[in-house]
C-alpha cells in the first residue's frame, strides 16, 4: 500500500493523543520533569583503568584504550541543546579495527549499569562498547526516548537533528574520529525501552550503518505497515517506501524471553492498539516479526529479519544478553 503523508499538525495530534492516553509501558506513563533544562553543551572525559567506578585519568581524548569511562557528546552542536553522556569500555591497544557495539539502556536510563553488564561479552571479543545515556533532563519521558523525540509534549514537530534517533550516527562518527576506528558499521542492541528505541530507529533512520541489530523484549511496537497510523504503524511517520524496503532487508533480530509473558505487568502498555499486537511482550514480538515478514512479501522485497526465543528468560537484560552477544559479536 502506498505511503500517505499527513499534515504535521494532524500527525502530532494523533501521536500525542496515543502516547498520553493514560497508558504505560516501560516508563511510558512517566511525565517530563517540570522546568527541566538541558545542561550546557560540553565534551568531557572521565576514564578508569577497569571496573564500574570511574576514576579520572589524564587524557586529551574522550576514549582512552584499555579503560572504562564516560564523556559528554554534543555532536558538534548537531544535536542542538540535547547532549548525551556516553559510557564506554575500550579494549587496550590499537582500536582501528575493533568492532563497535552500541547498547541502549531501558526505562531507568541506567546506561552505566548496562555498560558494566555488557563488558563480560564485549571484552573477550576485543570490542569497543558504547552506551549512550538519554537522561530524563534532556530527553524527558518515553516520547523523547522510546518514541524518538519526533514531537514535543505539546504536539509540535521536532526538527530531525533533535530526534533521539539522530544521535547514533554522528556518535559513531565521533567514536571513529576519537579512536581512529576504520570499521564501516556497528552493532546495535536494546532491551525493553531500549528495544523500542532500536526497532523504531531501524524503521525511521533506514540509511543507518548498523550491521546487526537486536531488539529484545520490547513492550509494544511500531509495526512496518504504512496503513496503520504512527506510533503503532508508519502512516504519518518520516518513513518512506524506499526506507521501509531497506529496513525490512536489514539484519534485525527480534529476541524474546520465553518467560516474558506477564499480561498484567504494570509497565506493559494496555491500549486497544497495543493489545491488538498481543497480550504480553512475547506475543507482541511475534506479531511484529510476522508483520515485517508479511509486508516484505507484499512489497516483493528481501526480508532480513530473524526471530529467536530464549528459554527460561523473563523481562531481564541479564538473562537476554548471553543470547544476544553471539549475534552482535560473532
Amino acid at each position: 500500500m502506498p505511503f500517505r503523508r499527513r499534515s504535521a499538525a494532524l500527525v502530532a495530534a494523533m501521536f500525542v493523543g496515543m502516547v498520553f492516553a493514560g497508558c504505560s509501558d516501560e516508563g511510558s506513563d512517566s511525565a517530563p520533569k517540570a522546568g527541566a533544562r538541558p545542561h550546557p553543551l560540553r565534551t568531557t572525559s572521565s576514564t578508569s583503568v577497569s571496573g564500574p567506578v570511574d576514576r579520572p585519568v589524564p587524557s586529551t581524548r574522550a576514549i582512552v584504550p584499555g579503560t572504562a569511562g564516560s564523556f559528554t557528546f554534543d555532536g558538534g552542536q548537531r544535536l542542538g541543546d540535547q547532549s548525551v553522556k556516553v559510557w564506554y569500555d575500550a579494549p587496550a591497544g590499537d582500536l582501528t579495527q575493533v568492532p563497535v557495539l552500541v547498547v541502549m539502556h531501558g526505562q531507568q536510563r541506567d546506561a552505566e549499569r548496562y555498560r558494566d553488564e555488557w563488558t563480560p561479552y564485549s571484552r573477550p571479543k576485543h570490542a569497543l562498547l558504547i552506551v549512550p545515556e538519554f537522561s530524563e533532563d534532556n530527553y524527558p519521558g518515553p516520547e523523547a526516548y522510546n518514541l524518538g523525540n519526533l514531537v514535543t509534549v505539546d504536539g509540535a514537530a521536532v526538527p530531525e537533528r533533535d530526534w533521539s534517533y539522530s544521535v547514533l550516527e554522528p556518535l559513531f562518527d565521533f567514536v571513529r574520529h576519537e579512536t581512529g576506528n576504520q570499521r564501516s558499521g556497528y552493532s546495535l542492541y536494546g532491551h525493553s525501552a531500549g528495544a523500542q528505541f532500536v526497532h523504531r530507529f531501524m524503521l525511521v533512520v533506514s540509511n543507518n550503518r548498523v550491521e546487526q541489530a537486536v531488539s529484545a523484549n520490547a513492550g509494544w511496537y511500531t509495526v512496518p505497515r504504512p496503513s496503520v497510523g504512527f506510533p503503532y504503524g508508519l502512516a504519518g511517520s518520516p518513513s518512506t517506501e524506499v526506507g521501509l524496503r531497506r529496513a525490512l532487508g536489514a539484519h534485525l533480530t527480534v529476541l524474546l524471553g520465553e518467560d516474558d509473558t506477564d499480561a498484567e505487568s504494570d509497565s506493559l502498555r494496555s491500549t486497544p492498539e497495543a493489545d491488538q499486537q498481543g497480550s504480553n511482550r512475547f506475543a507482541r514480538g511475534h506479531f511484529f516479526y510476522d508483520a515485517g515478514r508479511d509486508e516484505a512479501a507484499q512489497l516483493g522485497t528481501p526480508f532480513g529479519w530473524s526471530l529467536r526465543t530464549v528459554p527460561n528468560a523473563g523481562h531481564d537484560d541479564s538473562e537476554m544478553a548471553p543470547a544476544a552477544a553471539p549475534i552482535l559479536l560473532p
